[in-house]
């Protein structure tokens, strides 16, 4: 289930825009000559850690289980996102599949 979707079922409302930091990054990004070296300047190692801190915290505290295990289901592609940005961190190249 997409989070869009879950929200909708639990009668919650997402924004329709991302933050304007985030926004800006992204925008950024898009006109990168060198996406893999600019996404880990903008993005960072920083922003996957912190990500996967709330979700793992998410995904044990949640209190309805299916918002519980939508966390623990999108954890490993975090992690994998995570990985990914370290092989870049260190001058490889991006492989991600998502």
């Amino acid at each position: 289930m997409k989070i869009k979707q879950l929200a909708s079922a639990k009668g919650v409302t997402l924004p329709n825009d991302m933050p304007a930091d985030k926004k800006a990054k992204l925008d950024k990004l898009s006109t990168s000559k060198d996406i893999d070296r600019d996404f880990v300047k903008e993005v960072g190692l920083d922003d996957h850690k912190t990500d996967i801190s709330l979700f793992e915290k998410a995904s044990k505290g949640a209190k309805d289980s299916e918002v519980k295990a939508w966390f623990g289901k999108t954890l490993p592609t975090l992690r994998e996102h995570r990985a990914e940005a370290e092989k870049l961190s260190h001058g490889g190249k991006m492989s991600m599949k998502h």
